[in-house]
């Protein structure tokens, strides 16, 4: 379970960091072989309509 947090929360600062606009972005994990499984769903509220990420935005992770 570290494990997973520990990835978690590295994909959320790396998708704070890239400027997603109102769509959303799937967080995968590399698994065996270079296959990858979509683990979460990461969806950008732009709660204050101003185009770009600001503190009255939200984050919602969505467990798949």
């Amino acid at each position: 379970m570290k494990k997973l947090n520990d990835f978690l929360k590295e994909s959320i600062l790396d998708s704070n960091s890239s400027k997603i606009f109102g769509g959303f972005k799937d967080i995968t994990s590399e698994i065996k072989n270079d296959n990858k499984e979509v683990l979460y769903t990461d969806i950008h509220h732009d709660n204050d309509d101003d185009g770009k990420w600001s503190s009255g935005d939200s984050f919602e992770l969505t467990m798949v």
